[in-house]
């Protein structure tokens, strides 16, 4: 492994906090789309008593339901990171093992690849 730098420990405090900032709101947001997602039922059972036509709303759901496993990934994600943050690994690319940016960190604290190698990732994927 070609590590130039580690992060420092005032540099880890910092994507400690980042990471539990996100995960926070990211919390909400789920309790958000399971309010929704109730919310959506409820819609669709009155209109089935209705008997109206309740396809339409079949994609509001969907939607829903989409968005929700979204951030529930990312939830994980960020969630492994933080068990990760205090390890040496974490910060070094795990394809090229460079250190990955501190500013790309602060973005996506849960990245795995520096910026070159997650594009490459990208791209033959």
């Amino acid at each position: 492994m070609s590590v130039n730098m580690q992060l420092t420990q005032t540099q880890r405090k910092e994507l400690v906090n980042a990471i539990q900032t996100q995960l926070s709101a990211l919390e909400r947001q789920l309790e958000l789309h399971r309010q929704g997602l109730t919310n959506v039922d409820q819609a669709r059972d009155q209109k089935d008593r209705e008997a109206d036509d309740a396809s339409q709303h079949g994609g509001d759901h969907e939607v829903e339901a989409a968005q929700s496993d979204i951030d529930k990934e990312e939830f994980d994600a960020l969630s492994d990171a933080l068990k990760r943050v205090h390890t040496p690994e974490y910060g070094l690319c795990a394809d090229c093992g460079q250190l990955i940016t501190f500013s790309r960190l602060m973005v996506e604290p849960q990245s795995t690849r520096c910026f070159a190698c997650e594009t490459l990732h990208e791209l033959s994927s």
